[in-house]
């Protein structure tokens, strides 16, 4: 794990449509807020980078681009599952470590495609 502190923004999406996530991440830093878009490739078969994982469960705002490839990406639906996982767990009835968590995570915010495609979304 690193020393620095995570960024307070986490942008999830498949690295083959970076232009939205690369201008929303330029448009917060213009504002003094990090926002961690991991923009390298992850080899097939690799195991989830702890760079990805630290970012993520560190973050306060988890922003999803659900484009049209986003769900057909293994690295991309474990990334959903963890950004939603603080908020379905409460079903299960939280213990204190899952209400901290929740608590943490303030907003998962979901970018649709332009189109409104929602089929993809809405069957996860």
């Amino acid at each position: 794990m690193s020393m620095r502190s995570p960024a307070p923004v986490f942008l999830s999406v498949a690295r083959t449509s970076l232009e939205y996530p690369r201008a929303l991440r330029d448009a917060l830093r213009r504002k003094q807020i990090e926002a961690f878009l991991y923009e390298r490739d992850i080899p097939h078969g690799a195991e989830f980078p702890g760079e990805i994982a630290e970012a993520l469960l560190g973050a306060r705002v988890v922003v999803i681009f659900a484009g049209d490839d986003y769900f057909s990406r293994g690295w991309c639906i474990r990334e959903y599952a963890a950004a939603l996982a603080p908020f379905t767990i409460l079903a299960a009835g939280p213990n204190q470590e899952d209400e901290a968590r929740r608590r943490a995570l303030e907003h998962v915010v979901v970018a649709l495609p332009a189109g409104g495609a929602t089929d993809a979304i809405l069957s996860h």
